[in-house]
């Protein structure tokens, strides 16, 4: 049976998670594709008054600005100290080989200068000479210049170099921007022209220093775009605040405005569906849905096994998604996605809530069309608030849970503001001051959506788990009242219940819960159960088979009352299955002393019920079995001791009739579960149990 409802429980989920991926890719497309568009084109009149759909950047304004910004910059330039050295290196290579051509030359060949016949051969000679020294160079001399350098004498050309390269150092001593701004008569005549070397050596200088002096002051890319970027950033962004007009109807539709309502999808071209965006939109939410669908069944299989906690996650996603889609003209501090956060934590498990607040950021973040911004604070904000939901289950803490939540929201919303605009302005105090008021938004309409979803769905919350114990409640006040020992003896369970609950990280507030009402049925025949005797037991007066079927009645009865009054399945599971199939001994022994002569069933004698489930109903059994017969050893003056190895006998004796198969329970908790009562039942009665003295038996 088990078998088969798990198989229907995954054609279920199944069958959600195939709607749920549906809706969310029509939801999304619509978003995109189906914004109703204008026919306009620039130069057209505005056929309507366009608004801001929210307070929005003119990211096309901004930017021209910024681009006007960066213009109106001038640029850096640098010495490239390289470039200086090469030149440098190059004059003193050439007139190196100028030197070596004319030593060679005058060497070798001299002789043969003063024959005139000659002459053309003798500069051929020089040229080849010449070019063998030179290496990699397009400068050419002139055959007169040629000349000069052979017949200059020694000490003159050693001259000349020296001008050369002090010309040079002159020309490029500040640098040089521009050739043409070079005043080659100022900064070159004196070294030349007031020497006694031949002019057509003075005009070799001036074209070695034209020929390899470079530009050297060149422009810093670096350093120009840096100072067109910081230029840029002085500039304010462009806002349109919501509902401010972006143009008026009658008014001509300019390139920026047309290119803003494009963005804003109020143009034409915005509605024409494109089917490749489509195609990923629908690849990426099958598999983040596909995805959390495979981690619930992984590691949370009750919920995964329950239909009405499934139903119930998919009905809080649509509803998110739907009104994401609704709100998406305004700013996302009123997107819902705290309060899908905080109803997942408080109505089906806090550690599920901190990975579907993820995900469920990421796919309204698709529908919204968002930012970077968006997510960062939608998936930090809703982690802290998983985090801290829990302290939510006290109604007293409820507007302190508010305030932090309202503070954290804030400090982050400030944070990314700072970090995306990178400057303080009015912006950031308008931003957060709707994350402020985005904290406690979250609060009322998380807490005051509980009861809905508690009366559709069947959950139990933390609230009404702290209803159900209140003293005031219908059945407890009865109960006190018609039955005072049974009220008594559940008080001191659900302590019992709670303090282990606690220890072994169940949910100590189903426990306590359980506690309270497990022995409800008690109100049918109170009298006939021992707490509330007070004088003659009416047992002695009928025989054990009528006893029992009274007593076992109880459990049925209590069921009975849970269902009239609506508590919860898990209170009513507890009720059920706070007795199991125990035996009951007393009566079983007596009905076999008084009919020594007919075979006396067992079975008879045994609850007819389901043994625990799951730790609390058995942690609630526990705590019935042991807080009765401690109670009953109160009156014998036994030892801490003596109480202790009995609370681990009863433990052990539910064990070995198989009481506890069923319930999760590991021998560790068992352990820690009969050190909790232990602790609670020593507060109880330390002063109630005296030690025996060493003389005594």
């Amino acid at each position: 049976m088990l078998k088969k409802n798990t198989i229907k429980s995954s054609y279920f989920n199944i069958f959600l998670l195939i709607v749920a991926i549906l809706i969310s890719i029509l939801l999304v497309i619509s978003a995109n594709y189906t914004e109703r568009g204008y026919n306009i084109k620039v130069g057209d009149v505005s056929p309507t008054t366009f608004r801001a759909p929210r307070t929005i950047e003119n990211t096309i304004k901004t930017e021209h600005l910024r681009e006007a910004a960066r213009n109106s910059e001038g640029t850096v330039y640098k010495e490239d100290i390289s470039i200086k050295e090469k030149s440098k290196s190059d004059i003193e290579n050439f007139l190196k080989s100028l030197d070596q051509t004319k030593k060679y030359y005058n060497q070798n060949y001299s002789n043969n200068l003063d024959q005139n016949v000659n002459h053309i051969q003798n500069l051929n000679l020089i040229k080849n000479i010449l070019k063998n020294n030179i290496k990699n160079t397009d400068l050419k001399l002139t055959d007169n210049e040629l000349m000069a350098v052979i017949n200059t004498n020694d000490i003159l050309f050693n001259g000349f170099k020296k001008s050369v390269i002090s010309a040079f150092n002159v020309v490029m001593q500040d640098g040089i921007k521009d050739l043409s701004s070079i005043n080659w008569d100022l900064k070159v005549y004196p070294f030349f022209e007031f020497s006694n070397i031949d002019d057509n050596l003075k005009s070799l200088g001036y074209k070695i220093l034209k020929f390899y002096i470079k530009v050297d002051i060149v422009v810093d890319e670096e350093a120009t775009e840096k100072q067109k970027e910081e230029k840029a950033k002085e500039v304010e962004p462009v806002m349109y605040l919501q509902g401010q007009n972006i143009v008026s109807e009658g008014e001509i539709i300019t390139q920026e405005i047309f290119d803003l309502l494009n963005n804003l999808g109020f143009t034409k071209s915005n509605s024409e569906i494109n089917i490749i965006p489509i195609v990923g939109v629908s690849i990426i939410v099958t598999f983040l849905l596909s995805l959390a669908a495979y981690y619930i069944n992984s590691y949370f299989p009750k919920i995964a096994k329950d239909k009405k906690l499934i139903s119930l996650l998919f009905t809080l996603y649509i509803v998110v998604m739907f009104l994401t889609r609704t709100l998406l003209k305004l700013d996302y501090y009123f997107i819902p996605i705290l309060s899908f956060t905080m109803l997942v934590n408080v109505l089906i498990d806090n550690k599920l809530s901190l990975v579907l607040n993820m995900l469920i950021t990421i796919l309204t973040a698709i529908l919204y069309k968002a930012n970077l911004e968006y997510v960062i604070y939608f998936i930090i904000t809703g982690t802290v608030l998983a985090l801290i939901s829990d302290n939510i289950i006290k109604r007293g803490k409820i507007i302190i849970v508010g305030f932090i939540i309202s503070i954290i929201n804030a400090i982050v919303c400030i944070g990314i503001v700072l970090f995306v605009k990178g400057k303080l302005d009015n912006y950031i105090i308008n931003r957060t001051i709707f994350a402020f008021a985005n904290g406690f938004l979250t609060i009322i309409i998380s807490v005051g959506t509980l009861p809905f979803w508690e009366t559709v769905f069947g959950v139990i919350t933390p609230f009404k788990l702290q209803d159900l114990t209140n003293a005031d409640n219908e059945l407890l006040r009865k109960l006190s009242m018609e039955a005072p020992g049974t009220y008594h003896h559940s008080i001191i369970v659900a302590n019992l219940s709670e303090t282990a609950a606690y220890n072994i990280k169940a949910n100590p507030n189903i426990a306590k819960v359980g506690g309270y009402y497990h022995d409800i049925g008690k109100l049918k025949y109170p009298n006939y159960f021992t707490e509330n005797q007070v004088g003659e037991n009416p047992h002695d007066y009928i025989d054990p088979f009528t006893s029992v079927k009274i007593i076992k009645e109880h459990v049925g009865y209590g069921m009975q009352l849970a269902d009239e009054k609506k508590l919860p399945k898990v209170i009513k599971d507890i009720i059920e299955q706070h007795q199991g199939t125990t035996k009951i001994k007393y009566f079983y022994i007596k009905a076999k002393k008084e009919n020594p002569d007919i075979e006396i069933k067992e079975e008879d004698f045994r609850y007819n019920y389901r043994i625990p489930q799951f730790k609390e109903a058995a942690i609630v059994m526990l705590a019935d079995t042991v807080e009765a017969a401690v109670r009953s050893m109160m009156s014998q003056n036994k030892s801490l001791d003596e109480v202790k190895d009995f609370i681990k006998s009863l433990i052990k004796d539910k064990m070995d009739d198989g009481q506890l198969v069923d319930s999760e329970l590991s021998i560790k908790d068992l352990d820690i579960i009969r050190e909790s009562f232990f602790n609670v039942f020593k507060g109880m009665y330390h002063q109630r149990i005296p030690y025996p003295k060493e003389d005594e038996k």
